[in-house]
């Protein structure tokens, strides 16, 4: 696939603060949208650190947001945010095996312009009979099992997953 590399800024700001750049960070976000415009194939922007994701999508935290599928209002551009490589290679070379998800998130996102969101399937049985019926259609499928609890060792509902799309939540109301 192709890849573009840029900056939002095309200076180097005084001691490396976004408040020392010469000009008012908008006109460089101008000046970054009409360079994109040149790309027409372009589907999809991977931010590299919270200072894009702050700029571009008004978001705050790249902890939170990394490997979110994001509208850009001001590029009119999907973005994915993910950690900064420099931050990467100084701080945590764990963290490269989230941002390589990242990325491959951005490269099955750059197939088309718009956002998808994912498609789930919640079932939240109202009898016993329908637990029932949906495990025996899942039989012999390897499930992930999850509890809730809540004060010390009441359980307030059980989860079975069979997808990370799937999931059967089983209220303890449900099963007296």
């Amino acid at each position: 696939r192709d890849c573009y590399l840029t900056n939002i800024a095309k200076v180097q700001p005084t001691l490396n603060e976004w408040k020392n750049l010469p000009w008012p960070v908008e006109k460089f976000v101008d000046i970054l949208k009409e360079e994109l415009s040149q790309l027409p194939n372009l589907n999809v922007v991977v931010l590299c650190g919270k200072i894009p994701l702050e700029v571009l999508c008004g978001k705050d935290s790249i902890e939170n947001w990394r490997g979110s599928v994001l509208w850009s209002e001001k590029l009119g551009k999907k973005c994915i945010p993910t950690f900064n490589p420099a931050d990467i290679h100084q701080f945590n070379y764990k963290m490269r095996g989230v941002m390589e998800l990242d990325f491959n998130r951005a490269i099955d996102e750059s197939t088309f312009p718009d956002i998808h969101p994912p498609s789930y399937d919640f079932i939240y049985p109202i009898s016993i009979d329908q637990v029932v019926d949906t495990l025996r259609q899942w039989k012999g499928v390897l499930c992930a099992i999850d509890t809730e609890t809540y004060q010390p060792l009441r359980i307030s509902c059980m989860s079975i997953a069979p997808s990370g799309r799937t999931a059967l939540s089983i209220p303890a109301s449900c099963c007296p």
